[in-house]
């Protein structure tokens, strides 16, 4: 019945480009974006055109090799910043770059290092790729800093999860059988250490245990008062239904009228009943058991205590009749495009259901809020940060490094 439901939550960041690896077959395998696209398929030529531009590539290990690996380049947050570390960020960002950047040309759309990566035209991809490294230095130098102002520390169960990564990444890149030495070599590949890798779990880890910490594991810590004024400022509305189908589900057709009639005489029933329940626990138990014997709608059982949602995201003459509602009070039947629907406005919930991760694990309104309050409190503590730089150092000039 919704026109569009959209919610994400993110309670885990995913550091791109750590150990690289979402880009194996980049490194391993050196696949040719020039000759496939993004799936595989035999892009099509550019009119005019009979074979995709071929692209300049940075020569990493010349810039790697100007600085020593253990070199102070700058501070973050007052800790010491590596050349290694400061690198491998740098690296990381630019092969995805790259990956963009052949993607574009094989599908006959020039693009190279000295394009325009924005509107004004003076940021070119290559300095695009080192703004971003420097963005991921920042966001590290933030979750390190917030876990040490809120005192969040790993304990024995991230520690074995840690060791368990660990032996998954060896089995994906070196294979069952790869070893220590064997990982540690493919690490080095891409400009890692071990020590640097095993950093880079560990932050991946504060990140999710900030967030236990101090919300809880589903925002279950976030108070109610938070969640309730989320959904006033936001125009929330909270509801429940009973849908009669008036749509074949084979056809997509409306049914028939005598069908349709049917219909609506239960819904009327349904609602009869359900207006001569006055007390609201009860009425809240038999809605229940109705929506479970008669409802018709394909999302009832996500959503079988109801549904939070914003103006404009129902149908019309669903919100009309929401609105019109006090909390409690059920509706006669309304008629939409979809059946006959009988309604009953609820309070606010801070518990409620407002969607669904990708995953399927559903998304209340705690801990949506506490994850939107999370990620801010991360980013603010990011903006104070600064990258400061060692004197006489600059960051490079990709440009200078093509090949």
């Amino acid at each position: 019945m919704k026109k569009f439901v959209a919610v994400a939550i993110v309670l885990c960041l995913i550091i791109a480009g750590v150990a690289g690896f979402a880009m194996k077959d980049n490194f391993t395998k050196k696949q040719d974006l020039n000759t496939q696209g993004p799936d595989g398929v035999e892009p099509p030529a550019a009119e005019g055109q009979t074979e995709a531009p071929k692209m300049k590539t940075i020569d990493f290990e010349a810039l790697y090799k100007t600085r020593d690996p253990k070199e102070v380049v700058g501070k973050v947050n007052g800790k010491d910043l590596l050349w290694e570390e400061y690198f491998y960020n740098v690296f990381s960002q630019a092969k995805h770059m790259e990956d963009y950047l052949n993607t574009m040309n094989a599908y006959g759309m020039a693009q190279n290092w000295e394009s325009p990566a924005d509107e004004t035209g003076k940021t070119t991809y290559a300095d695009a790729a080192v703004k971003s490294a420097e963005q991921n230095i920042l966001q590290f130098g933030a979750i390190k800093g917030y876990a040490e102002k809120n005192n969040v520390v790993l304990g024995p169960e991230q520690e074995e999860l840690m060791k368990q990564q660990r032996q998954n990444d060896i089995k994906l890149f070196c294979g069952e059988e790869g070893t220590d030495e064997e990982f540690t070599a493919y690490l080095k590949s891409i400009f890692l250490t071990p020590e640097m890798y095993e950093n880079m779990n560990r932050i991946n880890h504060l990140f999710q245990q900030n967030f236990i910490q101090v919300y809880g594991e589903n925002g279950e810590k976030l108070s109610d008062e938070k969640a309730v004024d989320f959904l006033n400022e936001n125009n929330y509305i909270y509801a429940n239904h009973i849908l009669l189908s008036t749509v074949d589900e084979q056809t997509g057709e409306d049914i028939d009228q005598a069908a349709m009639n049917e219909k609506e005489a239960k819904a009327k029933e349904i609602a009869a009943e359900l207006k001569e329940i006055k007390d609201n626990d009860q009425l809240i138990k038999r809605f229940g058991e109705l929506k479970d014997e008669f409802c018709e709608d394909p999302g009832k059982a996500s959503f079988r205590d109801g549904m939070t949602f914003t103006p404009g995201t129902m149908v019309q003459e669903f919100e009309d009749a929401v609105l019109k509602l006090e909390n409690y009070q059920i509706s006669d039947p309304i008629k939409s495009q979809f059946g006959y629907h009988v309604i009953i406005r609820l309070p606010l919930n801070p518990d409620s259901i407002i969607g669904y991760t990708q995953m399927g694990t559903p998304v209340t309104v705690r801990g949506n809020v506490a994850n939107i309050e999370y990620q801010k409190s991360v980013q603010e503590y990011m903006n104070n940060l600064t990258l400061e730089y060692s004197e006489g150092f600059e960051s490079p000039n990709l440009l200078d490094y093509l090949k």
